[in-house]
């Protein structure tokens, strides 16, 4: 697992240092787990929106929280010369949500684009182990829902982006979900 989340931070150097000035977007994939499509998902009960509970660490997440650090990481941050702060991809506000389950939301425009990142390997087929809540996976789908409505109320567009989409796939042609 820890040569993953290093492989993910020199790629996240890579890619601040190519495009310094871009917002960085990343879902979780299937290959970026170890094995393949495994993630273990370390749930609570606790009420989603809660989310400056800060009583699960990346050390409680398992592959989750090697993925947070490594994207997350002042160790492996670049600070461009058009700006003084230094870049991650994800940050504090992202723990509560990416811990449980590997999912964050972004605000563009003022606040009037919502880009929700989907962990979508929950979904897939080939997923393992089985979650404590197989139809909500790490209370995804619950978070999306309260997202969706929190646009709708201020009028926001949103993007949703995931890594295995909810369709027949192009290598063996079966359904992916």
């Amino acid at each position: 697992m820890d040569a993953t989340g290093q492989i993910v931070a020199s790629l996240c150097d890579l890619l601040y240092q190519y495009f310094p000035d871009t917002e960085i977007i990343v879902s979780v994939g299937n290959n970026d787990v170890v094995p393949d499509y495994y993630l273990q998902l370390t749930e609570e009960d606790s009420p989603l929106g809660h989310v400056y509970n800060h009583s699960m660490t990346a050390g409680d997440a398992g592959m989750l929280g090697v993925l947070y650090r490594s994207l997350s990481s002042t160790a492996n941050n670049t600070t461009t010369e058009s700006s003084s702060n230094t870049k991650t991809i994800l940050n504090a506000n992202d723990e509560w949500t990416f811990l449980r389950g590997g999912y964050y939301s972004r605000m563009f425009h003022d606040g009037k684009l919502i880009l929700l990142s989907l962990n979508t390997v929950l979904y897939s087929n080939n997923y393992a182990p089985q979650s404590m809540y197989p139809n909500d996976p790490g209370k995804q789908f619950l978070w999306m829902r309260k997202m969706l409505d929190y646009s709708r109320d201020r009028n926001c567009q949103v993007i949703i982006l995931g890594h295995i989409p909810p369709s027949i796939g192009s290598y063996r042609h079966t359904q992916l979900w």
